[in-house]
């Protein structure tokens, strides 16, 4: 049966489960744990060469060499999180209920032969639970804005629950070259780059009648649009906001501070965010964004924003798996950090955003139940 033939009254949307297969492990537990514990998922990639002649620092969820095909990689981490989601919510697996998937998958894909193969062999794996898949494409911010359009849907009773997942990967040897050569990968001399992931998060937002034991419940959202880019380039789905020479682009990040702005609404009765994840990624635009943004937002949100978790630290960029991934992260005991190593590094209420130089920039907001 679907959502639709039940019947039953909208309520609260809240997160059910979560499903992960990221480069520090292939599951939400085993990443947790790494994460907590400060691990690197982060290794130099024997074997390859980059521009400058040492081999590049990446961050895979299996090794470069275990699977070259591009679109297998993608299944191997989707498979795996799907699977880490059901165990989550074996009040699900009892039952023959299908809800809708909302995969988001790296901006590049939109018009690229690849994904027509990674689709085409997706629809030949049938998929539990799984009543149809709508791919968007972006990065970190679209999954948070697809979790929202989703959490609207329940409340209006639309529907009773979906899947929300993001997916991508940088481990493709063409793609690694070009991200290389436009000089966005982090290395020697390159400050401003990144270290190039992959993951795949998956997770399930369900009315809180269906729900015996959910994960977190949601606060709110905010959105906001990035304006005034034009003329910036962008490469294979990714912006090049750091031209040659390292001029500035002037850009502001008005987008992500009305997202902090409006979803700062949601702390009103609970009290300031005490945990903040950002996909501050070592790009320029990004930090200039999150700086504006917690300038324009003040003490809005307290000073959690004046130190927001990094996981890129560890997982290296996610591309449009960030946002479901940062979620993920909020369910589990962060790192201990210096500012303050005798407080308990498990934190509720939490924020996650995601910046975005064309589109929406999104944040939400979640607690405990």
């Amino acid at each position: 049966m679907s959502e639709k033939d039940t019947g039953e009254a909208a309520s609260a949307p809240m997160i059910a489960a979560i499903g992960l297969c990221t480069p520090l492990g292939e599951t939400l537990e085993a990443t947790l744990d790494a994460y907590k514990d400060g691990k690197q998922g982060i290794s130099r990639a024997s074997g390859w060469v980059g521009s400058d002649g040492n081999a590049p620092r990446l961050a895979g969820a299996q090794p470069p060499e275990a699977e070259r095909e591009y679109s297998m990689r993608l299944l191997f981490m989707f498979e795996r999180a799907m699977v880490d989601c059901y165990a989550q919510a074996p009040w699900l697996t009892r039952t023959d209920m299908r809800f809708e998937l909302h995969l988001c998958l790296p901006a590049w894909m939109q018009n690229d032969p690849g994904y027509k193969r990674f689709a085409r062999w997706l629809s030949e794996r049938p998929i539990a639970h799984v009543s149809s898949i709508t791919p968007s494409y972006g990065e970190g911010a679209a999954a948070i804005t697809a979790l929202d359009k989703v959490a609207a849907r329940i409340e209006a009773g639309e529907i009773q629950a979906a899947f929300v997942a993001g997916l991508d990967s940088y481990i493709e040897p063409l793609l690694l070259d070009r991200v290389d050569a436009l000089g966005f990968m982090l290395k020697d001399g390159n400050p401003y780059g990144f270290v190039p992931g992959e993951a795949c998060g998956v997770a399930l937002v369900a009315a809180s009648h269906l729900i015996p034991t959910p994960a977190a419940r949601i606060l709110g959202f905010g959105t906001g649009k990035e304006t005034g880019l034009a003329g910036v380039p962008m490469v294979d789905g990714i912006v090049n906001a750091e031209p040659a020479g390292g001029t500035q682009t002037g850009i502001k990040g008005q987008g992500l501070a009305k997202a902090m702005k409006d979803v700062s609404n949601s702390f009103t009765d609970i009290g300031k965010p005490a945990r903040i994840m950002s996909d501050l990624n070592g790009q320029r635009w990004r930090a200039e964004q999150y700086a504006f943004a917690v300038a324009r937002t003040g003490q809005l949100l307290g000073s959690a924003p004046h130190d927001p978790e990094c996981p890129s630290l560890a997982l290296g960029d996610l591309g449009a798996a960030t946002g479901v991934t940062l979620l993920a992260l909020t369910l589990g005991e962060g790192p201990k950090r210096e500012t303050e190593p005798d407080a308990p590094s498990s934190k509720y209420p939490a924020l996650v955003v995601g910046s975005n130089l064309d589109g929406n920039s999104a944040a939400i907001a979640i607690t405990s139940v």
